[in-house]
């Protein structure tokens, strides 16, 4: 093979993991409709859960983490 091919199949496999790390999956809690999109290198949470202590009764929020912060606090 010459030098130029193997540097093209390298970055592609490079580009096809990295997509790979960040497509998440969607998980949704059933608290009110708070919704998980989890990744390998991020989580991205979409809070909407009943709470009476809020003058709306739900807690309403979004929190993004990075890796390695993503597997800490497993929800």
């Amino acid at each position: 093979m010459k030098k130029r091919t193997k540097k093209i199949i390298t970055v592609g496999v490079i580009a096809l993991v990295f997509i790979i790390l960040l497509f998440p999956f969607r998980t949704g809690l059933k608290d009110g409709g708070t919704i998980i999109y989890n990744a390998v290198l991020y989580r991205l949470t979409f809070w909407h859960a009943t709470n009476d202590n809020y003058e709306s009764g739900f807690y309403e929020a979004t929190e993004f983490e990075i890796f390695p912060f993503n597997w800490i606090n497993e929800h």
